[in-house]
């Protein structure tokens, strides 16, 4: 399985997808977990570090950490790739979940 430079984290989506972030590129990459391809890579954010799919599949939260260690989180739309939306995250956070 084949997929960007420095991976941080990883998180399973819907039907049978595995989200991998590629912190030193700033991206997203999506795998079919069946074959283990990349069907997809979207830009998230400078540094994406953390992820959690929603349980419905619609969007993803990427934590983003830059310097000087500001954290952000990104909602990408997975239909579009689309960063919706980010939100300020403090300072050093680390991990992510999504709690409906």
């Amino acid at each position: 399985m084949a997929v960007g430079l420095s991976t941080a984290a990883a998180s399973s989506g819907p039907s049978g997808t595995l989200f991998v972030a590629n912190k030193a590129e700033g991206s997203v990459s999506k795998i079919r977990l069946s074959d283990g391809r990349e069907v997809k890579r979207d830009e998230a954010c400078e540094t994406p570090h953390e992820l959690a799919a929603s349980p419905d599949g619609a969007y993803l939260a990427v934590g983003c950490v830059a310097e000087p260690r500001l954290s952000k989180i990104a909602e990408v739309d997975l239909a579009t790739g689309t960063v919706m939306g980010r939100l300020a995250g403090g300072v050093g956070g680390d991990g992510l979940a999504i709690v409906e």
